[in-house]
């Protein structure tokens, strides 16, 4: 049987109504995830922020990802999915810069 549930997005719910076409909500669910993650992170920053420009500068990322992620294509996995990669990728990055590059060395001590 062939996988017919796939969904499009509405202004009112953002994971959408069942149809013939559009993206899974599986991946859109990936999207959500990856940009929590760095929401997260961004949020845990500002919190800790040593000065109100700082907190601000923060805050203000988190807004903007926010928007990005809300803007994103749902009709589209490949848009979904890029958006998701980029969004890990960045966070990556970002924590890297944060931790003066500690991360990997972390990551690397909690998977033996």
């Amino acid at each position: 049987m062939p996988r017919t549930t796939t969904f499009d997005s509405s202004p009112g719910e953002p994971r959408g109504v069942p149809s013939a076409g559009g993206y899974s909500p599986e991946v859109y669910d990936l999207l959500l995830d990856a940009g929590g993650r760095l929401a997260a992170f961004y949020a845990a920053r500002a919190a800790r922020a040593r000065s109100d420009l700082e907190s601000r500068r923060w805050l203000g990322k988190l807004a903007e990802l926010r928007e990005e992620v809300a803007g994103v294509d749902a009709q589209s996995n490949v848009s979904v999915v890029r958006k998701r990669n980029e969004l890990l990728e960045r966070h990556r990055a970002e924590a890297s810069i944060v931790g003066g590059g500690r991360g990997g060395d972390r990551a690397l001590r909690g998977a033996g």
